[in-house]
């Protein structure tokens, strides 16, 4: 998988480079599919994104899959659950989008690269699973 910024390094990016906020799913899209965060951004915007706003599951789909990847949805047992608890029960290695209420998150190889990671946080994120996405590079 081609690697991807951290999020401190893409938060800085988006606030004081673009002045954005509410960017999570341009952060999530460009975990998953190793794009820079301006990349990412000026492709989500192409698909109804607005400056400060959030989008809809099926834009960032529609990024994401134009990118060469497919979006599977799994572990529907995991669904309901916080986020800290499902990331402990995913594979060790795989790329995840992880929809909550509001927000999307990416993980990749177990490691949270958002906002709500242990680590930024200060502790582990209470939000609520609502769907989990499997990313993979489609075959040639």
């Amino acid at each position: 998988m081609k690697q991807y910024e951290t999020f401190e390094t893409m938060r800085r990016i988006g606030r004081y480079k673009y002045l954005d906020d509410n960017f999570c799913t341009v952060v999530a899209v460009a975990t998953v599919t190793g794009l820079s965060f301006g990349r990412a951004r000026r492709k989500m915007e192409k698909v109804g994104r607005k400056h400060r706003c959030g989008t809809y599951p099926r834009q960032y789909h529609d990024v994401i899959t134009r990118q060469g990847y497919e979006i599977k949805p799994c572990y529907g047992i995991l669904l309901g659950r916080t986020v800290n608890n499902v990331v402990g029960n995913l594979p060790e290695k795989g790329t995840f989008l992880i929809r909550t209420a509001r927000h999307v998150l990416a993980v990749v190889d177990g490691v949270i690269n958002d906002h709500t990671a242990p680590e930024i946080n200060g502790g582990p994120s209470r939000r609520i699973v609502k769907s989990i996405y499997q990313v993979t590079k489609e075959e040639a």
